[in-house]
């Protein structure tokens, strides 16, 4: 469901505020054998003005690189699945390396702080709709075109049974 939230076009805009400055993405979505992406040209519903491109690899990679307000922000963000009916997400942030000099430093630090603070924000409105969402056939808009595609290449993905060898 986690990875979900990146092809919903419509959660994007509703729930996270963001103001898109061109028509809904689908078109210029990437599709490759394991997943996809996409880039955003927005004003985040957080404040900064946003130039990103995103996108799920499988069903529990998440990958976002690009500008907030002209600085560059890279994520890398992995999903599991603990036990039934919860996930955690483990995430990398990055941001452009300084000269190395104490004044850089400190002003990368602070970039890394705002990244990290616009992550968890942005992770933390997601959690009520996290709690409830369930995704039921012929429910999905033509506004939901990239999710349905999304979801359909997870119906066909590889699955893994290490312990299948094990099972009589």
């Amino acid at each position: 469901m986690f990875a979900c939230n990146t092809p919903d076009m419509q959660h994007i805009k509703v729930i996270h505020k963001i103001k898109l400055h061109h028509e809904d993405p689908h078109q210029m979505v990437n599709w490759d054998k394991w997943g996809f992406n996409y880039r955003i040209t927005a004003e985040h519903g957080q404040g900064p003005e946003i130039d990103w491109v995103i996108g799920i690899k499988g069903s529990s990679t998440f990958l976002q690189q690009g500008l907030v307000d002209g600085w560059w922000l890279g994520v890398y963000a992995g999903f599991s699945i603990p036990c039934p009916g919860k996930h955690r997400a483990f995430a990398c942030i990055a941001v452009e390396r300084g000269d190395g000099s104490p004044e850089d430093e400190a002003k990368q630090q602070q970039l890394l702080d705002f990244g990290v603070n616009l992550l968890k924000n942005t992770a933390e409105e997601d959690r009520p709709v996290l709690d409830t969402i369930r995704y039921r056939p012929r429910t999905l808009t033509k506004g939901d075109r990239t999710l349905a595609k999304y979801l359909d290449m997870l119906r066909d993905y590889p699955r893994a049974h290490p312990s299948a060898d094990f099972i009589r």
